[in-house]
């Protein structure tokens, strides 16, 4: 992250902090509950079937970010990489993920 210039996220969930990985859904719900968040209302950006298993059943949607063309890859939106992401503010308090920054 410190190389990326990027800031550590306020929650960090790892294997360690669950009893079952994915693809159970429950990193992904414990994230969400240390967010204060409802599933349904989280972004997942996965690159793994697995992972994309586990956003599935936390009731999350998903990002695929990669080369991954599986047909469980094929029900999400996917993306080769996360450069010319950005980010807008919607009126309604929601975001947007959009392409082009």
């Amino acid at each position: 992250m410190e190389v990326a210039q990027i800031g550590m996220p306020s929650v960090v969930v790892t294997a360690d902090d669950v009893q079952h990985g994915k693809p159970s859904p429950d990193p992904f719900l414990l994230a969400a509950d240390a967010l204060g968040v409802q599933p349904a209302d989280c972004l997942v950006f996965e690159d793994s079937d697995t992972g994309l298993t586990a956003a599935a059943a936390a009731g999350m949607r998903s990002v695929v970010v990669g080369a991954n063309r599986s047909s469980i890859a094929q029900q999400s939106v996917v993306i080769p990489e996360f450069s010319g992401l950005g980010i807008r503010s919607l009126s309604d308090g929601s975001f947007a993920v959009v392409t082009g920054g």
